[in-house]
């Protein structure tokens, strides 16, 4: 058995097929395992259990006395500990009481109970606060605190406390950092905590963003991914941010969530318009419905504040209740291609969804444009507020098949009523398109015949051709078209 599991082979085929479970009863009994091998059984701790199978057997007690664990009875715990690289810390006692783990940590003198740990996964309020701060070395590099209602688990103010003392120089290492924030917290000193963490290069906030939070975040020297998610019903003030100018900004990815597209607007203002921002990845969920303006104003803002060529990932959405409420009518200025124009420059774009609550209004020709402009992208959606559609038929595909070669999955709203027939002069055929999505777009009883061959000949890999947002006789109707398709194209290459 040992020799088996210093085999890299064997040892990753039993160890894929073993439950956790078994895999920490395998570590702890097995004594000739290699290092190799422990550092696979004893990487992840998804709880303290493991930790209470290293005592004694007349220790593991959910509760001791005080002094009873020695240091004597932690020799195994030295030693397995160090191949602990993540932790998942959890809110109620899990077969080790924070009383015995406190003197379990006691007992490891000046030593780490976990070493070289690198990831900590922590969700509170938990009994184990007390012990936070012994449980993050020196090696930590992500940490993540995700605070749930405190209902029945009593005040988080001990999280606060431990959470803020973590500070230099013992999270000088840390490089991400995520807070997750319920609606019923107190309010917590945010932007105190990480501050001065030079070190960080990704910062995930959920609740309590406020300026003093902003600006700790735009100040940090080395961060390059950033995500604000404000909590629905969060009252809190808009402030008008103002940071002092960067002449260079390290950030690429930015998540806004749950910020109305204004506010969102007044974020990327805040990046510096000296040296536009390398900017990689970009999206901005809202949370309320806005007009044309507001949605063309701020394609206006990331032209002027994105450099062109570093732009991959686009995605500028409302929140999935926004589209489908029966609340906002498809009334009022639409949205056009000119719109979108400022858009049209992110030569580079693999990824784009655009999603607007107003009605989305483009056809063929724009779809032309859109695809010459984009001719990088793998994945696009294109959709108004489901009560409308657009102008493109199916015909407009094909500005697709021609320009768009690495297009993978595509969502967008058809008139699926105006059937185009294949025809020589379209001249091309698209291998890489395996998902269509046509959202609610209408379709006519008894044109699936037509339809399907029309996809089949100028995109023949589809393997599913979906329409998530329509009624349910337009659902069965592009069901129909899905199944003639696999028959059109299984046959199809053997007709003459």
């Amino acid at each position: 058995m040992h020799a088996a599991l210093r085999t890299t082979e064997l040892r990753a085929i039993i160890f894929k097929q073993l439950p956790s479970s078994t895999l920490v009863a395998l570590a702890t009994s097995c004594k000739a395992l290699s290092a190799a091998a422990l550092e696979i059984l004893w990487y992840e701790l998804k709880d303290f259990k493991p930790l209470a199978m290293l005592l004694p057997n007349s220790k593991r007690g959910t509760e001791v006395d005080p002094g009873y664990i020695l240091p004597k009875d932690v020799d195994r715990i030295r030693y397995y500990g160090p191949f602990v690289r993540r932790l998942a810390v959890p809110a109620l006692p899990s077969h080790l009481s924070p009383s015995t783990l406190e003197q379990v940590i006691v007992a490891l003198g000046d030593d780490d109970l976990f070493p070289l740990l690198r990831h900590l996964d922590y969700t509170g309020p938990s009994v184990y606060a007390p012990c936070l701060h012994r449980l993050v070395p020196h090696t930590l590099l992500s940490l993540a605190v995700t605070m749930a209602d405190s209902h029945g688990l009593g005040a988080a103010h001990l999280e606060r406390r431990e959470i803020t003392a973590l500070a230099m120089p013992r999270t000088r290492n840390i490089t991400e950092f995520l807070l997750e924030l319920s609606a019923t917290s107190t309010p917590w000193p945010v932007a105190d905590i990480f501050a001065g963490w030079d070190s960080l290069q990704a910062l995930s906030l959920t609740g309590q963003i406020t300026k003093e939070v902003v600006d700790a975040a735009m100040r940090l020297p080395r961060l390059r991914a950033l995500s604000l998610h404000r909590l629905l019903g969060e009252l809190l003030p808009r402030p008008s941010w103002t940071l002092e100018k960067r002449t260079k900004l390290p950030l690429r990815n930015l998540h806004l969530q749950n910020l109305d597209l204004c506010a969102a607007k007044r974020f990327l203002d805040l990046l510096p318009t000296t040296t536009r921002v390398d900017m990689s990845q970009l999206h901005v969920v809202t949370y309320s419905l806005y007009g044309a303006t507001d949605f063309s104003n701020f394609c206006r803002a990331v032209q002027s504040r994105c450099v062109t060529y570093a732009l991959e990932d686009l995605v500028l959405e409302p929140d999935q209740d926004v589209l489908i409420s029966p609340t906002y009518e498809a009334r009022g200025p639409i949205v056009t291609l000119r719109d979108l124009q400022p858009l049209l420059t992110f030569e580079r774009l693999c990824q784009c969804t655009i999603a607007v609550p107003r009605t989305l209004d483009i056809g063929d020709n724009d779809l032309r444009v859109i695809a010459q402009a984009w001719p990088q992208v793998r994945i696009l959606c294109l959709r108004g507020i489901l009560s409308s559609t657009t102008r493109c038929t199916l015909e407009g595909l094909v500005h697709l098949a021609r320009y768009c070669k690495r297009l993978e999955r595509l969502a967008i709203t058809l008139r699926g009523n105006v059937i185009a027939t294949p025809r020589e002069k379209f001249g091309v055929v698209h291998h890489n398109l395996h998902h269509l999505d046509v959202l609610n777009s209408p379709i006519l009883t008894g044109q699936e015949p037509r339809i399907a061959p029309f996809l089949g000949t100028v995109f023949p890999s589809i393997s599913r051709i979906s329409s998530t947002a329509g009624p349910t006789s337009y659902v069965h109707a592009w069901g129909q078209v899905m199944a003639i398709y696999r028959s059109f194209v299984d046959f199809a290459p053997l007709a003459p």
